[in-house]
């Protein structure tokens, strides 16, 4: 060992000694005053010992957890199929690494996420829809002279008991039943009518169709689009819903339509009509009966557990009507556009086509999406809306594992190049919920890969944290010491 060793060696011990020395010969001078303490009668003592991994800091067990989330997520995205992106934030922010696609992705029935997100937010979870019946003055012996005017209010799921009917029972679907209507209409007297029933659509615009495949309008994947719709703008339909659209009729004048099935259910109600017709109310007008829909809340949990799509489609232009007076398409997208950009959601490569994601012009990205699902939150309605794994709505049959079932709350999105899942995930360790959003976009998609990376997203985000949970790391309450 040289000098110089052995001089880096003692010289901070010397110094330390140094100067403990000299601090305890100051010590030494110095006069205190004398403090009586009176001897503490402990209650109880520590169950946790001072060196445990229980009284590990969080700041100490924050980077494992994070590194744990950033392996199990590498090894996701190890599975999934090109031209896929991906996007996860958990409790601790953002996981990298992620995947992007340049320019956006068409996210199908993800766009359903933005469209309700935007309806809860804008109208409000407790909004709802009135459809109003007015006459040009109040009956009289039970006759309405003149005409009797059907408002429509842009309720989408305004339905018969036939139609609903074609449905297995779900809470999770939410209609406005129309036979309440009628039967209103005669609480209030009435008995005949001498002129029409008028559907008036002026509510909003009467743009039926949006920019979307032909063949997804032919193939009824939804109804014509108007303010006044009935049994979301069919005229028949199969009378046991099988999965499939196909065999419905739509209806060529949706609010010539509406009043057809309401003279319909007033003739069945003794009432004596005359025909109908479709136009606009006058000012004048005077009410006659109404009929209220169930919450915003319950309508968005229509559109997004069962992927409705003309749903999605009228509560964009309603959007529209309440944010700048226009009932369109163009004026929901741009509210939407808006309060993204207010609530700091990422909108680079974003373009928002639609309402339902029918339109391949349509562009997300998983990082924008995700964004938008923090923004809201894990106990939102926005959350609560969502199909759930094993459950309800499109994942019924999905995410049944006894790992899974019930944890996954998201939004499905299918088009022909597309498969899309976005949600949230609550972890089966700590209860706390992650966000995410995978889509995939392919000319020819093999469904297996896409659900075998669905699934293992889904165990690892329920599996999270990966580190121990906090609960397990903090003190213990002390433990009472017994009296002597």
């Amino acid at each position: 060992m040289t000098p110089a060793t052995v001089f880096r060696q003692l010289f901070l011990p010397v110094v330390l000694a140094a100067a403990s020395l000299a601090l305890w010969q100051v010590a030494e001078r110095m006069d205190y005053a004398v403090v009586t303490v009176e001897d503490i009668d402990f209650e109880s003592e520590p169950q946790t010992p001072a060196f445990a991994a229980r009284r590990i800091p969080s700041t100490l067990i924050a980077p494992i957890r994070e590194a744990a989330i950033n392996s199990d997520i590498e090894s996701v995205i190890d599975l999934a199929p090109e031209d896929t992106c991906l996007a996860v934030t958990v409790p601790g922010g953002p996981v990298e690494p992620a995947l992007s696609v340049q320019g956006g992705v068409v996210p199908a029935s993800n766009m359903k996420v933005l469209t309700t997100y935007a309806a809860l937010e804008i109208l409000g979870p407790e909004f709802t829809y009135r459809t109003v019946v007015a006459a040009d003055a109040q009956p009289s012996g039970g006759i309405v002279d003149g005409n009797l005017y059907m408002v429509g209010a842009g309720d989408p799921f305004l339905a018969t008991q036939d139609w609903i009917s074609q449905y297995d029972p779900s809470p999770a679907r939410s209609f406005t039943r129309l036979e309440d209507l009628a039967d209103g209409i005669v609480a209030a007297g009435v008995t005949t009518v001498t002129g029409s029933i008028v559907g008036d659509e002026s509510l909003l615009d009467t743009e039926r169709f949006g920019d979307w495949p032909s063949v997804d309008i032919t193939n009824n994947q939804t109804g014509p689009m108007s303010a006044l719709t009935v049994n979301e703008g069919f005229v028949d339909w199969p009378e046991t819903y099988q999965g499939s659209v196909r065999p419905r009729e739509q209806a060529t004048d949706p609010a010539v339509h509406a009043a057809q099935v309401l003279e319909t259910l007033l003739v069945q109600r003794g009432v004596t009509t005359n025909g109908t017709s479709s136009g606009p109310t006058p000012a004048s007008a005077v009410e006659i009966a109404h009929v209220e829909s169930p919450p915003m809340s319950a309508a968005a949990t229509h559109i997004n557990s069962f992927s409705s799509n003309i749903g999605a489609e009228l509560v964009l232009k309603r959007i529209g009507l309440e944010q700048f007076n226009e009932g369109s398409t163009a004026a929901g997208a741009e509210a939407v556009r808006t309060l993204l950009t207010e609530g700091g959601v990422q909108l680079t490569d974003v373009v928002i086509a639609d309402g339902s994601g029918l339109s391949q012009n349509n562009r997300l990205t998983c990082q924008s999406v995700t964004e938008l699902l923090t923004l809201a939150g894990g106990e939102s309605a926005l959350a609560d809306s969502m199909a759930i794994g094993g459950v309800r709505g499109t994942l019924t049959e999905k995410f049944t594992s006894p790992l899974l079932t019930g944890r996954v709350e998201a939004k499905t999105g299918t088009l022909n190049n597309t498969r899309a899942l976005a949600g949230y995930v609550t972890s089966l360790v700590d209860g706390s919920s992650s966000q995410f959003t995978v889509i995939t976009n392919q000319e020819r998609i093999v469904d297996d890969d896409v659900t075998e990376l669905h699934e293992a997203l889904a165990e690892t985000l329920v599996r999270r944290p990966s580190g121990p949970a906090m609960d397990r790391l903090s003190p213990l309450e002390p433990i009472p010491t017994e009296d002597e």
